[in-house]
């Protein structure tokens, strides 16, 4: 699973985001990912961060530490603010 750039695989335009806010648009992806994880049954897995969705990997490691074997952290950040930025 990645995200990468802002709405890449999602359809939408940077300026469709920034209309959503970042901080709705992360929380939608941890809880897609979460539901997805929890219905094929992943008990546990390893987390590979980067960039601007390193918070969408801590948020998941957050709400289940059980489920985490290891996060590696590739120029991650950890800050909520200037997720997207024009």
């Amino acid at each position: 699973m990645a995200r990468g750039e802002a709405g890449s695989g999602l359809g939408l335009s940077i300026d469709r985001i920034l209309q959503l806010g970042s901080a709705r648009l992360r929380d939608n992806l941890v809880a897609t990912i979460d539901k997805f994880t929890t219905e094929v049954g992943l008990t546990g897995y390893a987390t590979y961060v980067i960039d601007d969705g390193a918070p969408i990997g801590y948020r998941l490691a957050a709400s289940h530490p059980e489920r985490i074997s290891a996060i590696v952290v590739q120029n991650g950040n950890a800050c909520d603010e200037g997720q997207v930025s024009r």
